[in-house]
């Protein structure tokens, strides 16, 4: 038997969700050039947006053909996503924000206003070009009528895929590997 075909399929567990809700957070921050809080000073609703996104990794990497393992990182590279691959994770990844984010109360707004009543966001709109056809197919009616006109503005969907391709890194760091399924 190979070395890969001994390899065990990782368990997102409460423990391991947590840690790589940190380090998701700690890329986050990174890449967005601005100071944030820490991810143990976040409130508990920020915290809770991080594991969301850590949670639904399996379930995401399965729709582009991917699983996670555990690995020797010591002894492995992580895998660079497929251009296709990343723009659709980070598809899937704002979807899911904007289910999480409208399930706070926000609506789309040309800026983003957390004091406002409703709160607003200004990319509370869908990652891509949609007819109304689609975004009814695509999302419930209450969220729909919560987002915006258009689309994702292009350094918004950047930062969305620069999440993605970091993705093999931040779970490399914890031991875990993507492999892509047979086909």
């Amino acid at each position: 038997m190979s070395d890969r075909a001994a390899e065990t399929e990782v368990t997102f567990d409460a423990d391991l969700v947590d840690r790589l809700a940190a380090r998701e957070h700690q890329t986050y921050v990174l890449l967005t050039g601005r100071p944030g809080p820490a991810y143990a000073d976040l409130s508990e609703d920020e915290k809770e947006l991080n594991r969301e996104s850590v949670r639904a990794i399996p379930d995401k990497l399965r729709h582009v053909g991917l699983r996670a393992v555990w690995v020797n990182a010591a002894h492995e590279e992580p895998l660079e996503l497929t251009p296709a691959e990343v723009e659709t994770l980070a598809c899937a990844e704002h979807d899911r924000w904007i289910e999480h984010t409208v399930g706070r109360g926000y609506t789309w707004g040309p800026d983003r206003d957390d004091d406002a009543v409703p709160p607003t966001h200004p990319d509370l709109v869908p990652y891509e070009p949609m007819s109304g056809d689609e975004r009814r197919a695509r999302y419930t009616p209450a969220v729909a009528a919560r987002l915006g006109p258009g689309q994702l503005g292009e350094a918004a969907r950047e930062k969305d895929r620069a999440r993605v391709r970091n993705l093999p890194a931040i779970l490399g760091r914890t031991g875990i590997g993507l492999r892509r399924l047979s086909r």
